[in-house]
């Protein structure tokens, strides 16, 4: 008889959230931004859609 087993750490990293989490914008989207003459940059936001590895 043969046995496998298979250990995944990272299987639920990318599942979707269910409360709404935002965070501060990652360095070079901002100038992204600017490029695409976003009003306001300052006071933009992500609001993350799935989850990030290490969010806790």
């Amino acid at each position: 008889m043969a046995i496998e087993q298979c250990d995944v750490d990272t299987a639920f990293l990318y599942e979707k959230l269910e409360p709404e989490i935002y965070m501060e914008l990652p360095e070079g989207l901002r100038e992204l931004l600017e490029l695409a003459e976003a009003q306001d940059e300052d006071d933009v936001v992500c609001m993350l859609l799935q989850s990030l590895y290490g969010l806790k």
